[in-house]
């Protein structure tokens, strides 16, 4: 298995921050589908489970998704296969995270000093699975709601990007 080194602030594996957007192409090749706001292109890359984002023909946001084929290593903690409640603990040593609406409910952290982004669509925890609609589930349901016990996407971004968010806390 390929190792990804996530690198805030900098980069993740081979795409860095910065970067112009034909030299990711480059790099991960064409198969890509593209998604234009305003000003900001996103490429998706379904084989690799990445989202670039360009801003000026550059890189400054870059995703990837738990369902991608790489082992995704920070300070050598593997992102996906970490428990959620263990890896904000973990970050949180290291920064703060935005005390977000997001952030209150569990589903997003945004680690900004630091550079990283944590999101899950749902969560789960120890305390859900104790609770007695939980444990109603079918295994298949249980299974399915286990999946949240982890993050769904970790995302790093150029100095600055979630300026934007910050006036509305």
């Amino acid at each position: 298995m390929i190792n990804l080194i996530i690198r805030p602030q900098v980069g993740i594996g081979n795409i860095e921050i910065g970067m112009t957007r034909e030299r990711v192409h480059e790099l991960l090749g064409d198969k890509y589908s593209m998604e234009r706001r305003d000003d900001i292109f996103c490429d998706f890359y379904s084989d690799s489970y990445m989202q670039i984002c360009y801003e000026n023909n550059n890189v400054n946001f870059i995703e990837l998704y738990n369902n991608c084929e790489f082992k995704v290593l920070l300070d050598n903690v593997e992102i996906f296969k970490t428990n959620a409640d263990e890896l904000i603990l973990y970050l949180s040593k290291l920064d703060n995270f935005l005390n977000t609406n997001e952030a209150k409910t569990g589903y997003m952290f945004i680690y900004e000093e630091l550079g990283v982004s944590l999101y899950r669509s749902r969560v789960c925890n120890k305390k859900i699975i104790e609770e007695q609609w939980f444990i109603q589930l079918s295994q298949e349901e249980k299974e399915d709601e286990l999946k949240y016990l982890y993050f769904e996407s970790v995302a790093i971004w150029s100095k600055g990007y979630y300026d934007s968010i910050k006036m509305y806390l």
